[in-house]
Parts: C-alpha cells; sequence; structure tokens
C-alpha cells in the first residue's frame, strides 16, 4: 500500500503504489462490520484492475479509448470523464492520447 487508510462512514479509502500495468489484486478489508448488529464482522475481498489507457472501462484499451480521450481534450474533470486523464495531472489534453495510444492492444489478463 502507498499510506494511510482512512474511513469515513461507509467509505473507505485506500492508497495503492507500485501496482504494475495488466494485472487484477485483491484488496481484502478485514473485520467489516454490516448495519446490523446483529451479523458478525467478516473479511471482503475487493478484486481491483489496472490497466492504463482503457478510458471506456472495457478491460481492454484500443481505437475507441483513443478517439474517447481525443474528444475530452480541453474538458474539466469530472466524475464522468476522469478517466481520460491518464498521466493524473488534472488536465485532459495530448499527454494523455499519447498515453492512451502507446497501450493500445493491451488487456487484463
Amino acid at each position: 500500500m502507498g499510506g494511510m487508510v482512512t474511513v469515513s462512514g461507509n467509505i473507505v479509502t485506500i492508497p495503492l503504489t507500485n501496482v504494475a500495468d495488466q494485472q487484477t489484486i485483491n484488496v481484502t478489508l478485514n473485520g467489516v462490520n454490516s448495519a446490523s448488529i446483529d451479523q458478525p464482522a467478516v473479511n471482503v475481498v475487493i478484486p481491483m484492475s489496472r490497466l492504463l489507457g482503457d478510458t471506456t472501462a472495457i478491460e481492454l484499451s484500443n481505437a475507441g479509448d483513443v478517439s474517447q480521450t481525443k474528444g475530452r481534450i480541453g474538458q474539466a474533470i469530472t466524475s464522468a470523464n476522469f478517466r481520460s486523464d491518464v498521466n493524473a495531472n488534472g488536465a485532459i489534453n495530448a499527454g494523455d492520447v499519447s498515453q492512451v495510444k502507446a497501450n493500445t492492444g493491451h488487456a487484463v489478463p
């Protein structure tokens, strides 16, 4: 992990670092309590895939991702288009398009 895990109500933030491209990892939350007092705490496993350039979230980086990212150049980052900010610099620009193009053809195994 890459830092402090934080919990705020029902939102858990887990900073991750050094997760390689084109892979799926399992993140385990230990001792999760349900809304019911009668239920024991359980461990919850959450699979998470990382695929650089997959702006359409189909587990494959292809021409559709390039087209989508090009069409979003200059847009403000929102919850609807954040995937197109591939280099995570706070802007959708030609650098993002270049990274998406460079990863075309990659997929999550």
